[in-house]
């Protein structure tokens, strides 16, 4: 796969770097408009990024970012509660990211969950 930079838009990593939290929103699989108004309705900023894949570029609104310590996650609901809002709102589940990076293992590969 070629590598590519997209100017003035914000690139999302297919596997985080440890403890960094994502949630975001695939475009292609909803209105734009509706995920831009729904999220800043929601208390998100979202901004415009875009992920990398092995079959091309997904567009997507990063509604948020930030670096937790593992168990702080396990400890909330906080990212469920968003989720849950999103879906009841209409937003269809395969249409959202949601990953943590975990860390290394001993082979140097990097894990992320979704």
């Amino acid at each position: 796969m070629q590598m590519m930079t997209i100017p003035n838009v914000r690139q999302l990593p297919r596997v985080p770097q440890q403890g960094e939290v994502y949630l975001s929103v695939n475009l292609a699989m909803a209105d734009p408009g509706y995920v831009w108004e729904l999220a800043r309705q929601l208390g998100f900023t979202p901004e415009l990024a875009y992920l990398p894949t092995t079959a091309g570029v997904e567009i997507h609104a990063l509604l948020h970012h930030d670096v937790r310590q593992f168990s702080s996650l396990l400890n909330t609901n906080e990212f469920d509660d968003h989720i849950e809002r999103l879906m009841e709102a209409g937003i269809n589940p395969e249409a959202l990211r949601f990953v943590y990076g975990k860390g290394r293992t001993n082979t140097g590969v990097p894990k992320a969950t979704a």
